[in-house]
């Protein structure tokens, strides 16, 4: 399976590409920028890959103003399931509290 990868040197994201292995990327990444750049997966970040930083373990993207601002996770299918399904639960006992038909 293909994943997309930032690769980092510093707190610059210096490219994005998508790798079959987070190695791939690594040597990827080493090989342009020397060993101190990492890749790291960002599949489900909303990540500016010209202006894009990472620090702390976190993206970051820059405006035009130049102002950082944390890039946005975007939640994988699995996530989005799981919390429709929290919110069905917590609709239909409010529902059935409103009709006479919640335990209490």
């Amino acid at each position: 399976m293909l994943n997309k990868y930032a690769l980092i040197v510093g707190e610059d994201v210096f490219d994005v590409g998508v790798f079959r292995t987070r190695e791939d990327a690594f040597y990827v990444a080493r090989a342009i920028k020397g060993n101190t750049a990492i890749a790291i997966n960002v599949e489900n970040v909303a990540l500016d890959y010209k202006n894009g930083k990472y620090k702390n373990g976190k993206f970051y993207n820059i405006d035009e103003n130049g102002n950082e601002y944390e890039a946005e996770i975007i939640p994988t299918q699995e996530q989005e399931i799981d919390g429709l399904k929290t919110a069905n639960e917590q609709l239909t006992l409010a529902l059935a509290s409103i009709i006479g038909g919640g335990s209490e």
